[in-house]
């Protein structure tokens, strides 16, 4: 296959994972990309998504890790609130 460029559907349908999953691999720098548009659609070469079936053949690998969650902050009173009925 000619080394053109996919969407992330069509990577997707060729890797046998859904697009969600793709995406997560380009955050995550998992799988190599490239953005287009005002929009930052993500792009890939045949060759790039023939790269990740390899390597996912190959077993596991050292995947960075997701960032941690950020937890929303409380306001005082809510915090004092909180605080109050723990010691209770």
């Amino acid at each position: 296959m000619p080394d053109t460029w996919m969407t992330t559907k069509d990577a997707a349908k060729y890797t046998g994972f859904s697009v969600k999953t793709i995406t997560r691999y380009c955050r995550d720098g998992v799988l190599k990309h490239s953005r287009v548009g005002k929009r930052g659609d993500y792009r890939f070469r045949h060759s790039w998504l023939e790269g990740l079936l390899e390597q996912q053949a190959t077993g596991p690998s050292h995947q960075p890790a997701s960032p941690p969650r950020i937890q929303p902050r409380l306001r005082s009173e809510t915090l004092a609130r909180i605080l109050q009925k723990q010691s209770a």
